[in-house]
């Protein structure tokens, strides 16, 4: 929560701070515009695995060596599609160079992989739930534009940094090959990662002040850690509890975009 706070008002200095800056720049005839988006993104291929194979106190879950199928212990898997929500503010300060502020959020991430484990069978289904807020500062760049060329359709390519909060629930291992345990749960976490991206697309004037554009972008949206705590083993007629490490995935994600971008104009 607290970490979410700071993201929340890392956002507001950031509005804040451009804000005051868009006013100068409109008294400076530079447009000063809003940004609406949606999209949909989906996930790379990625691996949960212990932070430190070898922690003893508390115990790693996964531990060193190679799993059942060859590869290092862990989790294989991806996070999924979701929806890909996105609201910024920002300065057209030539017409062919823009930057802004963004808030991102991705409500639907949710981790489905498979473990591997010794003498645990190939079947080791692990699920979690992930939710992911972002604050990022943009620029872009319209490379035709600088060049010239007048064009109804404006290429545009661009790059941004910042930071994510990413927060995934209780992890759940199941382990259908077995008698006992029948599955495992981990408990969820939250962290505070750097983040970056890279996009490219296409922008459309639709008049003087409304501009739609249509883009592809791969993000790296960090780390999404469980936090050290409880593991709770459940058996056929009693459940087992034993202190545990944390396990680390990244998150990294490919989207397709619409959004139009609204200009305050004199």
């Amino acid at each position: 929560m607290l970490r979410c706070c700071a993201l929340c008002l890392l956002f507001c200095f950031g509005f804040g701070f451009l804000s005051k800056t868009a006013s100068t720049a409109a008294a400076s005839d530079f447009p000063v515009y809003i940004r609406g988006l949606m999209g949909l993104g989906g996930s790379f291929d990625t691996v949960f695995e212990d932070t430190d194979c070898s922690s003893h106190s508390p115990a790693a879950y996964f531990g060193c060596g190679p799993g059942q199928d060859g590869r290092p212990l862990g989790a294989y898997g991806d996070f999924g599609r979701t929806a890909l929500l996105e609201a910024g503010l920002g300065i057209e300060v030539t017409d062919y160079l823009r930057v802004e502020a963004v808030l991102d959020y991705r409500p639907g991430f949710a981790f489905d992989g498979n473990a591997n484990f010794l003498r645990a069978g190939a079947d080791q289904p692990v699920s979690g739930e992930v939710k992911q807020m972002g604050v990022m500062a943009f620029a872009y760049f319209e490379p035709l534009t600088a060049l010239g060329y007048v064009t109804p359709i404006k290429p545009f390519i661009g790059a941004g940094a910042g930071a994510s909060w990413n927060e995934i629930g209780e992890m759940t291992y199941k382990f259908p090959a077995l008698r006992q345990p029948r599955y495992s749960q981990m408990p969820g976490g939250t962290t505070t990662s750097f983040v970056w991206a890279v996009v490219g697309g296409a922008a459309y004037d639709i008049s003087d002040r409304l501009t739609l554009d249509i883009s592809y972008r791969y993000s790296d949206l960090g780390e999404v850690r469980t936090d050290e705590g409880t593991l709770f083993i459940q058996r056929s007629s009693s459940t087992l509890e034993i202190p545990i490490a944390e396990t680390k995935a990244n998150l990294t994600e490919q989207s397709i975009a619409a959004s139009f971008r609204w200009r305050f104009l004199p």
